[in-house]
């Protein structure tokens, strides 16, 4: 028996790990930021938080070089061992998935590849033995693996909320996880940007902004409900708050910052999309705009009665055209539809409340989203 062995050996825990290194994913970072409110938050602060019970050896921040984040970077650089390491920028088109309106936007090249590499060499030199991870990229899994064959802990930090969403693949990968929710985020605020904003609200103007708030949460609704749309467009919101004679200091966009169950759909200010509803809420409200509609009543009844004749949740729109002018061959002009594409077109006005897949009308299917009841869309 080896008698050397001191009493009370030192737990392998207390002293592992040692050194930890934080991985920053620039644009995922920003989502998150989005996600929870733009808040001013303290990455060295939350750095050496997130590395706990580690030493934090260095943060690496990457980002796509663009000129209006130039004084961001600049400040990063400052901060007590801290690198921020810049890739490339290049302009895209992009289509709103929502709205169909195609712009453009800034796309950031080799910033993961920047990432990865960083990652395997910061885990094959054995120069750390934890590195936190601040990314939702699936294409991170592979270093991932590499880093964890390493002998390194791989500490996923991420958010799983609208477009901050983690690809599930790396969160199973990881060997330990932090959710970056607002309320994890709330101790790393800048508390002196808080106060000075406290400080320079008084009661009265507390009050007269959320009345204003107010009236534009129901005037989203409103066109919501009137326009049998999911979603709006700021100009539309606009044109309807100058109709009732609301008026407001500041941009619409500061204005939407504040309202209680905002999602704001792309950044670009000549297509940004609103909606204060869930998607479920959404439709609903939607419909209440439609049910007044006695054709797509008269569609949702054919398409009732085919659903329940059939096994699946879906039929053919080829059935659901044929069914609906087999029963009521006069139905377009009863109706008061358009003679040309009056089925497309039905269809269209109706789609918010459906499932429609397919490349196109004639190859697609079509049901009740599956979310909701079907019987509650007829009278």
């Amino acid at each position: 028996m080896n008698t050397n062995l001191p009493e009370n050996p030192i737990p392998i825990y207390s002293v592992y790990p040692q050194k930890c290194a934080v991985i920053i994913d620039g644009g995922y970072w920003e989502k998150i930021l989005e996600s929870v409110g733009h808040p001013n938050i303290d990455l060295l602060k939350l750095s050496e938080s997130l590395s706990k019970p580690a030493y934090r050896m260095r943060t690496y921040y990457f980002d796509g070089k663009h000129e209006a984040r130039q004084s961001i970077h600049d400040q990063l650089e400052m901060l007590e061992r801290f690198e921020v390491v810049l890739g490339d920028v290049v302009e895209r088109e992009a289509k709103c998935p929502i709205c169909n309106k195609t712009y453009k936007i800034n796309e950031q090249k080799r910033v993961d590849v920047l990432i990865a590499v960083n990652l395997v060499h910061l885990a094959s030199t054995k120069q750390v033995d934890t590195i936190v991870l601040i990314a939702g990229d699936r294409d991170f899994l592979p270093v991932v693996e590499v880093a964890k064959d390493a002998g390194v802990i791989v500490r996923l930090a991420y958010s799983g909320k609208g477009y901050s969403k983690v690809a599930p693949g790396l969160l199973k990968s990881a060997d330990e996880r932090i959710k970056l929710t607002k309320g994890f985020l709330q101790p790393f605020i800048f508390k002196d940007t808080v106060e000075k904003k406290i400080e320079k609200t008084d009661a009265k103007e507390i009050e007269d902004r959320l009345e204003i708030i107010h009236h534009v949460e129901r005037s989203i609704k409103e066109l919501i409900r009137t326009k049998s749309k999911r979603v709006i467009n700021p100009s539309e919101l606009s044109v309807h708050l100058k109709e009732q004679g609301i008026e407001f200091a500041g941009t619409l966009k500061n204005l939407l910052e504040n309202t209680r169950e905002k999602n704001i759909l792309s950044i670009d200010k000549d297509h940004t999309c609103i909606t204060l509803l869930n998607e479920k809420e959404a439709i609903e409200l939607i419909y209440t705009g439609l049910k007044e509609n006695e054709a797509v009543q008269y569609m949702f009844r054919i398409l009732t009665d085919l659903i329940e004749k059939s096994e699946t949740d879906l039929v053919s729109i080829h059935s659901l055209s044929a069914t609906m002018y087999n029963e009521n061959p006069n139905w377009k002009n009863e109706y008061n539809c358009p003679k040309r594409k009056a089925f497309t077109k039905l269809i269209e006005k109706a789609n918010f409340v459906l499932n429609v897949t397919g490349e196109s009308f004639q190859t697609g299917e079509v049901g009740f989203n599956s979310r909701l009841d079907c019987k509650k869309f007829i009278k």
